[in-house]
């Protein structure tokens, strides 16, 4: 699905302002609270499916763990403000997060790994600068990285979304049928998950443990090399 911009139709309006929050945010009652999800990976070569945990602190602390159908450990992360964890089960290895996240790509997505809980929940993995078309729904963010995402929202609700580079697609998400399905038109990609049901967070979050023996390497080296199934 193409999402065009026309010329001479966008109003630039604050992200914190307009007439719904911004495309990025999550509500409220999101915090503390966690989802399991099942996903279904595909990069043009294979695929499989997953499990996910998506525990959610706040908007800038949470945790997720993915296992596989029988229930063994894939990898997990935990993001805070200031500092975090990956950890790669199945090479046994991990690596200490310096300083904020945002430059640390998703094993699932190219995006920042503060972006996770966004993405997962149905929210656009991106904040900028909002322009709102006067086609009502429609909008274009400017991200802090200078990329360019179009979207469109009905009744507040994020229905799709594109990442655009250099005039092309580079990524595109839908919603369809409370499904949402992650796209590259380029590579063959594709990530398809429901966003599950919110359940209260049974506990404080705590942190991570890391299991004995694992190796530490750098985060870079260990993201390139991690699959999320």
């Amino acid at each position: 699905m193409t999402l065009g911009v026309g010329c001479g139709s966008l109003t630039t309006v604050p992200a914190s302002q307009g007439s719904s929050q911004p495309p990025w945010q999550l509500a409220e009652e999101e915090y503390p609270s966690q989802r399991l999800l099942r996903l279904k990976f595909d990069d043009g070569s294979g695929g499989g499916s997953f499990r996910l945990a998506l525990r959610l602190a706040a908007p800038d602390r949470y945790q997720a763990r993915a296992v596989d159908l029988f229930g063994r450990p894939l990898w997990s992360a935990e993001v805070e403000p200031a500092a975090g964890t990956v950890v790669d089960h199945r090479q046994r290895r991990w690596c200490a997060i310096a300083g904020r996240a945002e430059g640390l790509r998703l094993p699932l997505a190219p995006f920042p790994m503060t972006a996770l809980p966004a993405l997962l929940v149905g929210r656009l993995p991106a904040q900028g600068e909002v322009r709102r078309l006067a086609e009502e729904g429609r909008f274009e963010v400017t991200g802090v990285d200078g990329l360019r995402w179009t979207g469109r929202e009905r009744s507040g609700e994020l229905v799709s979304w594109t990442l655009w580079r250099e005039g092309d697609r580079r990524l595109s998400w839908v919603r369809q049928g409370g499904e949402a399905i992650l796209s590259d038109p380029a590579g063959g990609f594709q990530l398809r998950w429901r966003s599950g049901t919110r359940h209260e967070l049974p506990l404080p979050l705590t942190a991570m443990r890391l299991p004995e023996g694992y190796e530490e390497v750098p985060c870079r080296l260990l993201l390139d090399r991690l699959s999320p199934i």
